[in-house]
């Protein structure tokens, strides 16, 4: 048993199950009348998870093959044009691609715009920097590029920087994607100020970055990094998915439905009064919830750790069911008079290695 244990964690530090797929798995190796069977079935998961890891690998490098050859081919369209005693490297140098050394140049584009009257909708994608949404000052969002690109000279330096980021925008949409330019290990910083109104959806993601927001207002918001951590504070949003792979994720704010994920980080969430649903979930890493406090509030846990304590400090708790015992650690409980509360506030936590904690605000002057 203990070594299919073992087996089991090491698919979630490798990447190859997802938390909920581990508590499942270590649940059930917990059951004496499943012990025959179920070390086939964690057999026949490991296989197919490492089926789809490798699925997942071929098609990323057949990707990254393709873009090398489109860039490749651009590159010899070029040379084809040029005289043709000039080398490959003289060719690239003069596309202004400092194949190979170049100095690193920072280069800032700022961009404006204002929404009509509808909901707007912002997607933002980066592939290498970090993402930073603020309020604005007045009735137009504000756009602030800062790319860091080598280049032999300031002006390749500057069309490169031009190349880098696309922006598309119009009255209800802004649009900004960060490419991947052959040759540069690129890096973009993308700083958004925006109105203080209601915006229909919110779409940020990127790479080697983390992703901040703060005062937004939205129907729905979309965050995901990888290599850095997602921070929101004094949010109100309706629907909010939150992910960091390799970060913590920090949100706080008015938030009504929520689904937290984070790989190799903490989750930390604070919500303000009001009907709140979240659905949190980390490998290696603790869940620490602060609810709000109000007589009219009702509380509702599910929470369930495989190697870390649970604990709670909520008044008039009624226990469902708990469990303490090594490897599998479940509580599960509810406000009396849970259904005729006016606010409802419910937590569904799952954690691996690490612990879960639901506090409620320290009170003034502690």
């Amino acid at each position: 048993m203990a070594e299919e244990q073992v087996l089991v964690l090491r698919m979630l530090e490798e990447g190859k199950i997802t938390a909920e797929q581990a508590v499942e798995l270590l649940e059930a190796l917990k059951r004496p009348e499943r012990k025959q069977r179920e070390p086939r079935s964690v057999e026949a998961i490991v296989r197919e998870e490492t089926r789809k890891a490798r699925q997942a690998a071929r098609a990323e490098a057949a990707r990254a093959r393709a873009m090398a050859e489109k860039a490749r081919a651009q590159a010899r369209r070029q040379i084809e044009r040029r005289r043709p005693e000039r080398t490959v490297v003289a060719t690239l140098r003069a596309l202004g691609i400092p194949w190979s050394g170049g100095r690193e140049f920072t280069y800032s584009r700022s961009l404006s715009g204002e929404f009509g009257e509808g909901q707007a909708e912002i997607q933002l994608q980066n592939t290498n920097g970090r993402i930073q949404i603020c309020p604005s000052s007045s009735e137009q969002w504000q756009l602030t590029l800062t790319s860091r690109v080598r280049a032999d000279d300031e002006v390749t330096a500057e069309k490169l920087a031009e190349k880098l980021v696309q922006v598309d925008s119009d009255s209800n949409r802004l649009l900004v994607e960060a490419q991947r330019l052959f040759g540069q290990n690129a890096k973009v910083d993308i700083d958004l100020r925006l109105p203080r109104r209601r915006l229909g959806a919110v779409i940020a993601s990127t790479t080697n970055g983390s992703i901040k927001a703060q005062e937004l207002k939205a129907d729905t918001v979309i965050f995901k990094t990888v290599n850095g951590r997602v921070t929101g504070e004094k949010l109100e949003i309706d629907s909010l998915q939150a992910s960091a792979v390799n970060g913590r994720v920090c949100i706080a704010g008015a938030i009504k439905e929520m689904r937290g994920r984070a790989t190799n980080g903490r989750i930390l969430v604070q919500v303000a009064p009001g009907d709140t649903e979240l659905d949190l979930g980390t490998v290696n890493g603790s869940v620490n919830v602060t609810l709000a406090t109000d007589e009219r509030i009702g509380y509702q846990l599910d929470l369930t750790s495989v190697s870390g304590s649970i604990r709670q400090e909520l008044p008039d708790i009624v226990v469902k069911e708990e469990e303490k015992r090594p490897g599998r650690r479940v509580f599960r409980a509810e406000s009396a008079a849970w259904a005729d509360k006016d606010i409802r506030q419910s937590v569904r936590a799952r954690t691996v290695s690490g612990s879960v904690r639901i506090n409620l605000p320290e009170e003034e002057g502690n």
